[in-house]
C-alpha cells in the first residue's frame, strides 16, 4: 500500500505542476484522474507476476538506444518521402512474425512499430502483429527480424 500511495502522491504532484489550474472543477478532475491512474496502476503490479522493463536488466537500455536511432532514421525516411514532388508512398498491410512469449515483450514489440514513423501495428496476435506502412520498404524491413529479435532478447533476460 505504501508504494500506491507515493504514485498518487507524485502523481498529483506531477498534475499539480504541469496543470496550473486552481478552478475547483478542474482541480476535481484532476483528483479523480490521478486516483484513477493509482488504482489502474496497482491493479496492473501484480497482472504478470514480477515482470516487467525493470526485471530486464541494462539491455534494456541498449534497446532504447537502438530504437531512439531507428525512429530518427525512419522519421528522416518518411519526411524525405513526403517532401518530394511526387509522392512515392506504397501503403503496405502486412503480418510480420513476432515471437516473444509472454504479453509483455508482444506489447514492447507491437510498441516499438508503432513508435517508429512510417509504421503502425493494427492488431497484436500470439505469433504475429498486423502492421500497417506507409511505404513497402519499411513493412519489408521488418521482416528481417531484427526488431522482433532484440525484444525477444530482452524478454529471455527476465
Amino acid at each position: 500500500m505504501g508504494k500506491g500511495l507515493i504514485r498518487v502522491i507524485l502523481l498529483a504532484l506531477l498534475w499539480g505542476l504541469l496543470s496550473g489550474h486552481t478552478e475547483p472543477l478542474i482541480v476535481g478532475f484532476g483528483i479523480f484522474s490521478v486516483l484513477l491512474v493509482g488504482f489502474l496502476a496497482q491493479r496492473m503490479d501484480g497482472a504478470e507476476g514480477p515482470v516487467g522493463l525493470r526485471h530486464m536488466g541494462l539491455p534494456v537500455l541498449g534497446y532504447l538506444a537502438w530504437l531512439c536511432r531507428e525512429i530518427v532514421l525512419s522519421n528522416l525516411q518518411v519526411t524525405r518521402e513526403i517532401l518530394r514532388p511526387r509522392l512515392a508512398l506504397t501503403p503496405t498491410a502486412l503480418r510480420v512474425p513476432a515471437s516473444q512469449r509472454m504479453p509483455l515483450g508482444r506489447t514492447l514489440y507491437a510498441n516499438s512499430i508503432t513508435l517508429t514513423p512510417g509504421t503502425v501495428s493494427v492488431a497484436v496476435g500470439t505469433n504475429d502483429i498486423l502492421i500497417h506502412a506507409l511505404m513497402r520498404e519499411g513493412a519489408e524491413s521488418l521482416l528481417t527480424g531484427d526488431m522482433d529479435r532484440r525484444v525477444t532478447a530482452l524478454e529471455s533476460r527476465e
